[in-house]
């Protein structure tokens, strides 16, 4: 064997370790430091499929060569990556006691990609209550031709749009109404339904998230301040949802596009307050975005601490962008005692540079 192909097998195992700390960084900036330091929010909110290509090649290297320690210690690095940075969900459905009810939340991009498949992926769904996201095109005529054929390709909902929000359900239906989060300057439209599930209602939140603040691009203002206004505007979208909750009585359901990936502060914000449905009894990656070929879990049902996750899907849809995320709930009995209100907000953890 010459010298170059001995010094490239010997090279093999410490790639292998290499790689294997790589993964764990990954997996700690991208979770634990997120939004607290630019370069780790921006490592957040990429997808990271990319940051396993080193270990596939690493795999296929040590399969070539027979190196039984590399090819481990690279299995290994490959099962932290699907469980830490992409996290993969492994767990059942459980089965809880309480009235059934499906919830659905969708982006459905404006109806612009295959709006008949968008409501016939619905139909096939049969939610109790949908939650639609995107819901307007650019002109008031546009999006009231667009809300007119979505009610006639759901026969049996009610319904209430709010901008670009918009919430239908075919249970018996208490009432809508909507309000506006404050994000600085700007707001942000909330619709709430209250509905009724057997002996008990549920108000559920429908709310869809801004990237950023309009303030400037990556070019004009530079990469760094362009991601910590981002992670600004993420952070207090966040605070003023939990603020509009507590003015709702639990039980308590919360959907839309909150464009977030399932790590970081602004997650964990959400998380401390309410159940994430597909993190909770999900199954595989969930990712919603972007349709055909999703690699961003971006697309929540949150659940109160008082109703249970029995179910979780996403389904393969086309139709839009996002895939649809699909919740089986089961609420609380009606004799469990009166719904109580939301504990007060803190502040959640603040990110720093």
């Amino acid at each position: 064997m010459s010298a170059p192909r001995r010094r490239l097998g010997r090279a093999l195992p410490i790639l292998s370790m290499a790689n294997l700390v790589f993964v764990v960084l990954i997996w700690v900036a991208g979770s634990l430091v997120a939004e607290r330091w630019w370069p780790c929010a921006i490592i957040a909110y990429v997808p990271q499929l990319p940051f396993g290509a080193p270990t596939v090649v690493l795999l296929a290297w040590a399969a070539w060569k027979r190196d039984r320690l590399s090819a481990g210690v690279t299995a290994l690095t490959a099962l932290l990556f699907v469980l830490g940075p992409m996290d993969l969900k492994v767990r059942q459905s459980s089965a809880h006691e309480g009235a059934a009810l499906r919830v659905m939340t969708y982006n459905i991009r404006g109806g612009t990609w295959r709006l008949d498949h968008v409501l016939a992926t619905i139909r096939e769904a049969r939610p109790d209550v949908v939650c639609l996201q995107e819901a307007q095109l650019h002109t008031d005529l546009r999006s009231r031709e667009l809300e007119r054929r979505i009610r006639e390709g759901l026969p049996g909902y009610v319904g209430h749009r709010c901008e670009s929000i918009m919430t239908l359900a075919r249970t018996e239906t208490v009432s809508f109404d909507d309000e506006r989060l404050m994000v600085g300057r700007r707001s942000r439209p909330i619709v709430w339904a209250t509905v009724r599930s057997g002996p008990r209602e549920v108000t559920i939140g429908n709310v869809h998230f801004v990237l950023s603040s309009p303030m400037g691009s990556v070019r004009t203002i530079g990469l760094r301040r362009y991601v910590e206004q981002a992670v600004e505007v993420r952070m207090a979208q966040a605070r003023a949802l939990r603020a509009a909750a507590r003015r709702h009585r639990e039980p308590l359901i919360l959907c839309g596009d909150f464009n977030t990936p399932p790590r970081g502060l602004v997650y964990r914000m959400l998380a401390a307050g309410w159940t994430d449905a597909f993190g909770a009894v999900g199954t595989g990656f969930g990712c919603t975005f972007a349709s055909p070929m999703p690699v961003l879990r971006i697309d929540y049902v949150w659940l109160s601490g008082d109703i249970k996750p029995v179910r979780t899907m996403v389904p393969a849809a086309t139709g839009s962008d996002h895939r649809p995320v699909i919740a089986d709930v089961a609420l609380p009995r009606a004799g469990n005692g009166p719904p109580r209100l939301q504990p007060p907000a803190d502040s959640g953890p603040q990110p720093v540079e």
